[in-house]
């Protein structure tokens, strides 16, 4: 088991170094918005990436703080939706730390808002 728990951190620990993150947005509650554009699927009008949001204060998830996490997430580049897939949260800044949490049931899909965060990821992926 502790093999395991130590090869999963080690994964995880090369995935966010080897990763090459471009800043995306910045909302005006500090969080900074990242893709790795290496990851970019497309399938047709869908695109697939992995993103990056890092916290200037901490967020919480059940009882737990976190300063990172990183999104494994699907936009549909004309009907100008976005569906999160998967998640894992990390105890400190950029991926760093005790992984708080991980989440692999997709959400539902939402359509994305003008002028947002969002709308610049989805540009980003299309």
């Amino acid at each position: 088991m502790k093999r395991l728990l130590a090869t999963t951190v080690l994964s995880l620990t090369c995935f966010a170094a080897n990763a090459e993150w471009v800043l995306v947005s910045e909302t005006e509650s500090e969080i900074k918005i990242y893709a790795d554009p290496a990851t970019k699927r497309r399938t047709g009008n869908v695109v697939r990436m992995w993103s990056l949001f890092d916290f200037a204060k901490p967020a919480a998830w059940n009882g737990k703080a976190y300063y990172s996490s990183r999104i494994y997430e699907q936009y549909d580049c004309v009907e100008k939706t976005s569906q999160q897939l998967q998640s894992t949260r990390f105890a400190g800044k950029m991926l760093v730390g005790e992984i708080v949490d991980s989440d692999n049931n997709p959400r539902d899909k939402s359509f994305v808002a003008p002028d947002t965060a969002g709308e610049r990821m989805l540009n980003f992926a299309c």
